[in-house]
């Protein structure tokens, strides 16, 4: 009993389960503390969240300057009375042209009443512009650079952070004066709108972005721990575990490139543009390629195309990507393409669903979770672009959460699908162990056939006819059959031996056939190509050979019996083996009885030659005018 409870410990040991529910709960715990706990914190120790002012996120603006006043400042007051256009919508692409191309655009936002506040800073993420900030009284709250030199203005992607200080004056708006390239837009966008102190504007941004460090390093671990279980394990060309390295760490990648946290603490803010605008145009090749692995291409073979479609528009969008910094005609390309980008991204994520449910369907177990995780994704998504729809400055994050979704349903199926092949290799050993013994005794039986007294005898027969009628031929005889045992003794025992020792036995059984049928019988033997790096297993070729001597021509009538034996190495390096008899050959009836035809020798040489080559292909044709044809294609001997 103790013993019996002993083994049940070490098989508990033995099994993954300990670690694994210890990294579960590890994560789990780690999140609670990281995410959840400072808000359980907050509600039990009563300590109030004291909220910010936050920017209207609605702006209008209007093209061309204001005019001033007699004092030098701009009648912001009279400009209150012309139509201000609202940024909040979507803006068409022809009035996003429009903007590109006045050198001057005034943006108003509605202000607040900021007297109370200490210290009324904000934080404005820009690039592309010199600016000015003013208030209702036409008062400069801040600069950005100099209008006066217009030969230093930055370009789209020259990207910086702000501080502004709004001060206390009551004001009904905020209007911003930008002075960017003629053709070229620009980017002004105060982090997550927010107003106050810059020590809790800084703490506030941190922490909003926290959570999407944790996500997206977690994403950038799995990828690259995905990829050396990969590189380690090269050989056993786990392509899937590949594609979903590349996958989660791209996910990853984009994370932390999109991640305005790190861009305001990155110095090369450029690099960091350009590292997204990469990932973003290539996530979606290796998400693709994971599920073609798993599923097949498709319906329509969808995953094919979508593959194919995000190469060829990846590679098109990364290079206007890296070069939307100098040519207005790239920023117009990019806006009159805006919905199609839209519709794209939405098409990758339909593609897998389809996928995924067609082979849910057809009863794949993995289908279902693919199913949902890319369901939810896609909703998620839509959302965003809801979102974005609504306000072109902001941007929730919660489509990261549908892709964390998508790269655990992937993950989950991964590991499924590794588990099932682990028990098919388990069975395959079993049965490689079994085809092996069963492989031994074939040599074994066939090996003891040759050696039996019935096949010395007939050898014998002949070299004694011989010695009667052609004694010069005796001595050749005796060295033939003397190599035929030799080989039998030594080399039979061999998994694979050179193709060209293989061949010499034939010869030599056949010329002993020949002595001992004479004339009765032509033999063909050609061989084709350079065998010096083939190998077969030994009597591959004879066992079919003598079949055709045993049954074939004992069994018609005809005493002009011929047989034709053909080896070839192929442009393909395929080895190609032809035995051709004219023989009685086999009947229709016999040709669909497999048992019959695989049963025997001929099963055993096919089962033999499958442990040794990637490809086996042995077939049964009939020779005309009578007679078999036994064909063997063998590829990466």
């Amino acid at each position: 009993m103790e013993r019996r409870k002993w083994h049940s410990v070490e098989k508990f040991l033995s099994s993954p389960f300990p670690v694994l529910s210890l990294f579960i709960a590890t994560i789990f715990i780690s999140l609670f503390l990281l995410i959840i706990n400072p808000y359980i914190d907050l509600y039990l120790k009563h300590k109030p969240d004291i909220k910010s002012p936050l920017l209207s996120p609605n702006s209008e603006y209007i093209l061309g300057d204001i005019a001033k006043k007699a004092d030098g400042s701009y009648d912001l007051k009279a400009a209150n009375n012309d139509e201000w256009p609202s940024f909040t919508t979507w803006v068409d692409s022809d009035a996003l042209i429009r903007i590109a191309k006045s050198p001057i655009v005034w943006i108003r936002v509605a202000g607040l009443d900021l007297k109370n506040m200490e210290r009324p800073f904000m934080l404005l993420d820009h690039s592309g512009a010199f600016f000015e900030i003013y208030n209702d009284n036409s008062k400069l709250l801040f600069r950005y650079g100099d209008s006066n030199r217009l030969d230093t203005l930055p370009k789209l992607l020259d990207t910086d952070y702000s501080w502004v200080n709004l001060g206390n004056e009551p004001t009904k708006y905020y209007y911003l004066r930008i002075h960017h390239r003629d053709g070229h837009l620009f980017l002004i966008n105060p982090v997550q709108n927010r107003i106050g102190s810059e020590t809790e504007i800084i703490d506030k941004f941190a922490k909003s972005n926290l959570l999407s460090l944790y996500l997206h390093s977690f994403f950038v671990i799995i990828g690259l721990v995905s990829a050396l279980v990969y590189l380690t394990q090269y050989k056993k060309k786990y392509y899937t575990l590949l594609d979903f390295s590349i996958f989660a760490f791209f996910i990853g990648l984009l994370g932390f490139s999109t991640n305005e946290y790190i861009r305001y603490l990155s110095s090369d803010r450029y690099s960091i543009y350009l590292i997204s605008t990469i990932c973003s145009n290539i996530v979606y090749i290796p998400m693709h390629s994971g599920l073609r692995r798993l599923f097949g291409p498709g319906k329509y073979f969808l995953l094919n195309i979508l593959i194919l479609t995000n190469i060829i528009f990846g590679t098109f969008n990364i290079i206007l990507g890296f070069t939307i910094n100098e040519y207005p005609l790239v920023m117009n390309i990019f806006l009159h393409l805006r919905i199609f980008y839209i519709i794209f991204a939405i098409v990758n994520f339909l593609g897998p669903i389809v996928v995924a449910y067609f082979a849910w369907k057809r009863g794949s177990e993995i289908g279902f979770g693919h199913l949902v995780g890319f369901s939810l994704t896609l909703i998620l998504v839509l959302f965003e672009i809801f979102i974005s729809i609504q306000n072109q400055t902001s941007f929730s994050g919660v489509a990261y959460w549908g892709v964390l979704f998508g790269v655990f349903a992937q993950g989950l199926a991964l590991e499924k699908l590794f588990f099932a092949n682990r028990k098919k290799m388990k069975e395959y050993e079993a049965s490689l162990l079994m085809a092996e013994k069963s492989l031994r005794e074939v040599q074994l039986k066939t090996l003891q056939t040759k050696l039996s007294p019935h096949y010395l005898f007939n050898s014998l027969n002949t070299i004694h006819a011989l010695q009667q009628t052609k004694s010069e031929l005796v001595g050749d005889a005796i060295i033939r059959l003397a190599n035929n045992y030799r080989f039998l003794s030594d080399r039979t025992d061999l998994a694979l031996i050179p193709f060209d020792e293989e061949w010499e036995f034939v010869e030599d059984f056949l010329h002993l056939q020949k002595l001992r049928f004479f004339d009765t019988v032509k033999i063909h033997l050609t061989k084709d190509g350079d065998f010096s790096k083939a190998s077969i297993p030994p009597l591959t070729i004879q066992p079919i050979v003598e079949n055709s001597f045993k049954h074939g021509f004992r069994n018609t009538s005809s005493a002009n019996w011929m047989i034709d034996i053909s080896a070839k190495i192929d442009t393909q390096a395929r080895l190609i083996l032809k035995i051709a008899d004219t023989g009685a050959g086999i009947t229709e009836e016999q040709m669909s009885e497999e048992s019959q035809i695989w049963g025997r020798s001929l099963g055993n040489i096919k089962t033999r030659l499958s442990h040794h080559y990637r490809y086996v292909d042995v077939t049964l044709t009939k020779n005309n005018p009578s007679g078999l044809i036994t064909t063997i294609i063998l590829e990466s001997f």
